[in-house]
């Protein structure tokens, strides 16, 4: 028999080794050669009564042995970062990171993987203690992985602040991103329990439930409501529009992300999905998260980042498309797309980083294109097509975003 989707098994995470080496110089550049590893503890680790403030479940399918190993010798290997027995640096001065690969115990046909697969899991998690192995299955995208780290992160982590999931074609910049989220915590007038937060770089559709299918993507909130009108999403149970964060940086503050896993209609949705076999939601693992962000009663919208600090990563970048970019001083999470994902390209977007940002770059606060809800609401005509902007009090009218 099979576990429940969502269910936490909690195999990751043993206690780091105190054996000398693995230490991470606070220096971007210090990658380890391909194929090294990093293990136990120093006098300059992060001592283990350091909480993190930030927790980052990287999605891996189990194959991606390649990309779990380019991730540890780059951005894991950042100062403010502690995964598996990697400790991170005790010089930083940025918040800490507590960051570890997100693999499901089930392949998308909900069997056990073969046993070669799972010996080489068991190994790895031995060499890196860096796997949260969850009773999910492989999707792509990964849907049940998605909500089982949003589960492991409330529950394991409750004096953590934020809840990150990302891909492991993905490269994020730990320092810059842990010191905006903590300066956007410290800007919130609520209750420390009442700060519903959820943020990246957003797109916008609709979603049938009951099909599990998106209809009505768009760009922004106006070309997604046409997009949905045209497709009669709501004639055929469809929610929406509303924004989402797309899959490369999924972000909740920690209030936010125990209150959407404790909700039974979240729940039940997941069982649901679990139960179709082939999978039946195979598309919009980030839209339905959005979604359910959408369905909360709070007068919250997705915070959007904007396209230029989360990114897909271009070389000679003549197509000039909106969403890819080269690594510049504004870059923090940078999608390395399939096709793209190798060491090289892992590496020289690690070198790439400490070039193009320097220590005052770092520290530099990063503005959102959507700050607010009221911010969103107040702009042109998307009022007329977003319900959540009646949750908004009109300009010149008090009232408070939560009560």
């Amino acid at each position: 028999s099979h576990a429940t989707a969502g269910t936490l098994q909690l195999l990751l995470l043993p206690r780091p080794s105190t054996s000398n080496g693995g230490r991470s110089s606070g220096n971007i550049l210090d990658a380890e050669a391909p194929g090294s590893s990093a293990t136990g503890a120093s006098d300059y680790d992060l001592p283990l009564d350091v909480p993190p403030h930030v927790i980052i479940g990287v999605a891996s399918a189990p194959k991606n042995w390649g990309h779990r190993s380019w991730i540890r010798q780059t951005w894991m290997t950042l100062p403010n970062v502690r995964s598996g027995r990697r400790m991170g640096n005790a010089t930083t001065l940025f918040p800490v990171v507590h960051a570890f690969f997100l693999v499901g115990l089930l392949t998308s046909d909900i069997t056990p993987h073969a046993p070669t697969t799972v010996q080489k899991l068991t190994d790895e998690q031995a060499t890196f203690g860096d796997l949260a192995l969850l009773n999910t299955r492989e999707t792509k995208p990964p849907g049940e992985k998605m909500f089982a780290f949003f589960r492991t992160c409330v529950v394991a982590f409750p004096t953590a602040t934020w809840c990150v999931k990302t891909d492991d074609d993905t490269y994020v910049h730990t320092m810059r991103l842990a010191l905006n989220l903590q300066m956007l915590w410290q800007d919130q007038h609520e209750s420390p329990s009442r700060r519903m937060l959820y943020l990246g770089a957003t797109l916008w559709a609709s979603y049938r439930p009951e099909t599990f299918q998106i209809c009505g993507h768009g760009m922004g909130p106006l070309m997604a409501a046409g997009a949905s009108k045209n497709e009669r999403c709501a004639e055929n149970g469809g929610i929406g529009p509303f924004p989402y964060a797309a899959g490369t940086l999924e972000v909740l503050s920690v209030p936010l992300a125990k209150w959407i896993v404790e909700q039974e209609a979240v729940a039940r949705f997941v069982r649901r999905a679990h139960a179709t076999n082939p999978p039946a939601w195979s598309i919009g693992e980030d839209t339905v998260l959005g979604m359910w962000v959408h369905n909360s009663p709070f007068a919250i919208t997705a915070l959007h980042w904007g396209w230029d600090k989360v990114h897909d990563l271009c070389f000679t970048c003549s197509d000039r498309k909106q969403l890819w970019k080269p690594i510049t001083p504004l870059s923090v999470v940078v999608h390395i797309k399939g096709h793209q994902a190798n060491w090289h390209n892992y590496i020289n977007v690690h070198r790439n980083f400490s070039r193009v940002c320097d220590s005052a770059c770092q520290h530099q606060r990063l503005k959102f294109d959507v700050p607010s809800l009221p911010a969103l609401c107040h702009r042109g005509e998307i009022s007329s097509v977003y319900s959540k902007c009646r949750l908004v009090p009109p300009i010149g009218v008090p009232g408070h975003i939560l009560d």
